[in-house]
């Protein structure tokens, strides 16, 4: 039986992982930090090959910053939210599309690049609020367009 609040509950899920993708196009980085707990996982092993990091969410932030610096746009489109709930804690599995593009590509047909793939996202209750704990992003196929020059640009601003 959905109680209540389960609905509203996962609108607020939802609406966090829409900021998620929505804050970074729009380089909205309070807006970014709005959405995160105070310290985050990061585990992109299965996108960049990193190894997974804690940050702050100041941290988070900044290197989202500098990822995005390294792109003249970006388009982030996520669907598909499978949301998992107990009391105040929840997990989001949601496919994305990201679209990069990048004006200092080496010629105009590597301008731009496209990463298909899932966002496992951890969330917590903070009162009202939903918060990004932890995110996961696992690209599911290859990359599509400039696949060479974004994961050296991204993964040197990761590093940055």
């Amino acid at each position: 039986m959905t109680s209540i609040a389960e609905p509203a509950d996962r609108l607020a899920i939802a609406d966090a992982i829409a900021r998620l993708a929505a804050t970074q196009d729009a380089r909205d980085w309070a807006g970014l930090r709005g959405v995160l707990a105070d310290h985050v996982r990061l585990d992109l092993s299965a996108h960049l090959g990193t190894s997974p990091v804690e940050l702050s969410a100041e941290a988070f932030v900044e290197k989202a910053r500098a990822v995005a610096n390294t792109f003249t746009s970006t388009h982030h489109m996520t669907a598909n939210l499978v949301i998992e709930l107990s009391v105040d804690q929840a997990a989001c599995r949601c496919h994305v599309v990201a679209y990069h593009h990048f004006a200092q590509a080496p010629e105009p047909c590597e301008a731009a690049c496209i990463m298909r793939g899932t966002w496992d996202v951890r969330l917590h209750r903070v009162g009202e609020a939903w918060l990004i704990a932890e995110l996961t992003v696992a690209r599911t196929v290859p990359l599509e367009g400039n696949a060479d020059f974004y994961p050296r640009t991204a993964t040197s601003a990761l590093r940055g």
